[in-house]
């Protein structure tokens, strides 16, 4: 088996000249990736890293982040994702849940107590390192190097196993398709996703492309300035490059894809981005424990709309009913999905259920057509049951969002002090919007099931990956009530 790292390397090969990262800091050619993870291998192990030693990794949005997977991929050590964005406490329960043994960080801020800290900021070389090539150890593919971390949105954040052989694997199911040179824009790096997207480019060739900052104008400026071909991006952050454009021409023509990754997303958001941003949409389904199992081209969501995509050909699922038994084509019920070399358990065998007779559980609600189409209906752990009826709050949200002047909507469940449980809804008004309208709007679409109140916010708790943080929605409870008056 042909590794990812020996991939780089061919890449490096080919392309010494060529740009492996552009955008922030000016940029860095192949030749100068090879010798600075070099000098990146040496000084981390000089800083104790060895074979086989977990490493949490807090670094920020840049190369050097990049050149710090390669290096420790290569030294043989695994790497732990700790969000830049993670307090103390929290990078801590990782690093604990999982068995950091030191601490690299961006920032001196950045370690956990008890682990030894290493603080990288930039990397420098004298550019004769050779140590990516010629260093005496060599991974195999069932050598672990990458503890994937899942989002937390449900329950507490699980670690998924990576070894270079899965991990490898994993990169050829990418599906970013055959451009010749790719420049990919990646969501947060310590999302496994964003780090196998980016991976994938550098094995190709192609580039990494960073912004000054990740805003929706400077990420908006750098996509067009960087001619960006492939860009992953949430659906609530890619809305707001939607509110800097004005006209209907695309914006950045150069796009090969605008991946909308992390969170559904509503066909008319969906539409408006094919107007304003790029045609080149693809929306998907893939999970941490799996990678991809569904892809939506343009043409699929032209002739599907509210599908998200085709069956892959190395995946299999099947819909449950609620006694576990396989439901016919077209039907709505629980997933269980199968895809060629996924894990069959979590790190330490946690949350064994999910993982069942070479089958995982997601947990996930939907159905699937007779031709492989995927429709996604939400999550079975958000179900709310409104007097003896079943909803998934993502319909309700999806419904409250086709409404004009809705930008976000979170639905959660609520007693009404009578032993009842009704919905609610917290709002994110884009401008002027008719609370009273869009109350009727919902119950003429979802009548009993419609929200009972209607809160108005500011914004909504997602994480790097625009998911929602559901645990702290009902606190919007106490939000301003817009409806009823």
């Amino acid at each position: 088996m042909e590794l990812f790292l020996d991939r780089i390397r061919s890449a490096i090969a080919r392309h010494p000249g060529r740009l492996a990262f552009v955008g922030r800091d000016g940029g860095a050619t192949y030749r100068d990736m090879r010798v600075l993870a070099g000098a990146a291998m040496r000084g981390l192990d000089a800083a104790g890293v060895k074979p086989g030693h977990v490493v949490g990794l807090g670094m920020p949005q840049s190369p050097v982040h990049i050149i710090a997977m390669l290096a420790l991929a290569r030294l043989g050590a695994v790497a732990l994702p700790l969000p830049w964005t993670a307090d103390e406490a929290e990078r801590a329960a990782i690093a604990r849940a999982f068995g950091a043994r030191i601490v690299v960080s961006g920032h001196e801020r950045g370690g956990v107590p008890g682990l030894p800290l290493v603080v990288v900021k930039e990397i420098t070389a004298r550019g004769d390192e050779d140590d990516f090539d010629t260093w005496p150890f060599v991974p195999s593919p069932g050598a672990l190097m990458r503890i994937a971390i899942t989002s937390g949105t449900v329950g507490e954040r699980k670690g998924i196993d990576y070894d270079h052989g899965t991990f490898s694997r994993r990169l050829a199911r990418g599906g970013y398709g055959d451009h010749p040179e790719p420049r990919i824009m990646p969501p947060r790096l310590h999302i496994t996703a964003a780090a196998q997207a980016s991976l994938h480019a550098l094995c190709h060739g192609g580039a990494v492309a960073f912004p000054a900052g990740y805003d929706a104008a400077q990420m908006l400026e750098a996509a067009r300035r960087l001619k960006v071909t492939h860009l992953l991006i949430p659906p609530v952050h890619v809305a707001a490059l939607l509110a800097l454009v004005s006209g209907e021409e695309p914006a950045l023509p150069s796009l090969a894809q605008l991946r909308l990754v992390g969170a559904s997303a509503s066909p008319q958001l969906i539409d408006a981005v094919r107007r304003k941003l790029s045609p080149n949409v693809r929306l998907g389904y893939s999970t941490t424990e799996t990678g991809r199992i569904a892809t939506a081209t343009p043409e699929l969501l032209d002739a599907y709309p509210g599908c998200a995509g085709r069956l892959a050909s190395d995946a299999v699922l099947e819909v449950l009913d609620e006694e576990g038994a396989p439901l016919p084509p077209g039907e709505t019920g629980e997933f269980r999905v199968r895809v060629e070399g996924m894990p069959t358990s979590y790190h330490g065998g946690a949350h064994g259920d999910r993982f069942r007779g070479g089958w995982f559980y997601p947990r996930d609600r939907g159905r699937l057509t007779a031709g492989g189409i995927v429709y996604i209906e939400g999550r079975t752990d958000f179900v709310i049951n409104v007097g003896g009826r079943k909803v998934s709050p993502e319909h309700v949200e999806r419904c409250l969002e086709e409404y004009p002047g809705v930008a976000e909507a979170a639905v959660f469940a609520i007693d009404t002090g009578e032993g009842l449980t009704r919905t609610a809804a917290a709002v994110v008004p884009r401008g002027a919007l008719d609370w009273a309208g869009l109350a009727h709007h919902a119950r003429s679409r979802l009548e009993v099931l419609a929200p009972s109140r209607y809160h108005e916010a500011e914004s909504l708790p997602r994480n790097a990956m625009g998911k929602l943080e559901r645990a702290g929605l009902a606190e919007f409870g106490s939000a301003p009530l817009r409806y009823p008056a």
